[in-house]
């Protein structure tokens, strides 16, 4: 019993230690990306349904890097299955991940019926590093990958002033 004790107050020492290394780190060294994400969530939603589709995704604060730092942006999927109703939204961030059920929505502005997306896209640092070099500094932004026929990242800049497509499959700006 007292080694159990010893084990036990040990473990805890050590994993209080960890809350400290993470203060330490960069947040820009804990960013991540949406395909970081999208493994995360993905495996989240197939606990969900093992037939979860992705239907569309989004990344709130997102920086000229393209990824979502601490306490300052996120990656939201949104997943569909076939007999289930509604969706799971499966939330990504740096250092946590939540989901929740709730009624099946589409990205705003876009009506995608039963459309999903597959996982060849072009990540978000290639998406921002487009539009970057296309109009500039355009960062925070909200950027959103919908199943268009061909899928698209959809970028607005944070202000509200920019908007830009980026072809999700090569990664060239559209318009903007």
């Amino acid at each position: 019993m007292r080694a159990l004790t010893i084990a036990a107050v040990g473990l805890a020492l050590s994993l209080s230690g960890c809350g400290a290394a993470v203060d330490r780190i960069p947040p820009s060294r804990l960013g991540i990306t949406a395909r970081d994400a999208y493994l995360e969530a993905r495996t989240a939603a197939r606990v969900w349904a093992e037939d979860a589709r992705l239907r569309w995704l989004e990344g709130v604060g997102i920086d000229a890097a393209g990824l979502a730092l601490p306490g300052q942006g996120e990656w939201r999927f949104h997943y569909t299955a076939p007999g289930r109703s509604g969706e799971v939204l499966v939330r990504v961030g740096p250092l946590e991940t939540a989901q929740e059920e709730r009624p099946a929505t589409s990205p705003p502005g876009y009506v995608i019926g039963d459309n999903a997306l597959d996982g060849d896209w072009v990540d978000s640092p290639d998406v921002a590093a487009a539009v970057v070099a296309a109009a500039g500094e355009a960062f925070p932004a909200t950027l959103m990958l919908v199943p268009t026929r061909p899928a698209q990242w959809i970028v607005r800049a944070g202000d509200g002033d920019g908007r830009w497509r980026v072809d999700a499959g090569t990664g060239e700006v559209i318009d903007g």
